[in-house]
Order: C-alpha cells, then structure tokens, then sequence
C-alpha cells in the first residue's frame, strides 16, 4: 500500500482538524490510533471510512480521524496499520501536530 505521509497539524486551542490516512479496508487492515500520543493535547471526537465517489467494494477508502485542539504545545500523533489479530502493524505513521492558544475574546 502506498501513501504519502501525513502533512504536519497547526491548529488553534479549540479548533477541529482531520487526520486522513488511506488503505484498503477489505484486506483486513485499519488504522488505529496510539492513544498515548494524545498526551491533553488533543482529543479524539469521531473517526470514520470514507470511500471515493464511485468506488468499487474492495478498493482504496480514506479513514478520517477527527480531533478538537485541547490546549497549547506540541504533540506527536502515531498510528498503526494492523490487522486486529495481529499484534505487528504493517505500517506505522506520525502527524506533528502545533496547537497554539486562541487569542482571548475582547
């Protein structure tokens, strides 16, 4: 499976950003997120499998991780390619992820 690795993350405190990671769920792979690398940062709120208009059962689909910005710094997002049988992912990824605090209201 190829893929380019995911672009790095700025996101103000309070903001939402997705983290989109391709593969082929029919081959029984998914991608799971590591929960450590959450570290209060970030917060996990909705993760979902987009498929490309038009595509046939069995091809490339999209999963979708969406995250709320929690507080200011920097975090690392790591994620496996896995068969949930399989105690060894395929593949493993990391977003960089900067979030920097919103401006005060007034």
């Amino acid at each position: 499976m190829a893929g380019a690795q995911p672009p790095p993350v700025r996101a103000t405190t309070g903001e939402t950003f997705d983290v989109r990671l391709e593969g082929i769920p029919t081959s029984g792979y998914s991608w799971e997120l590591d929960p450590h690398g959450l570290s209060g940062m970030v917060e996990l709120i909705a993760a979902e499998l987009v498929l490309p208009p038009g595509q046939a059962a069995g091809g490339a689909a999209v999963q979708v991780f969406r995250f709320r910005a929690t507080g200011s710094g920097e975090a690392r997002l790591r994620f496996r390619y896995r068969r949930r049988w399989e105690a060894k992912p395929l593949r493993e990824t990391q977003v960089s992820v900067t979030i920097t605090a919103a401006p005060a209201p007034g």
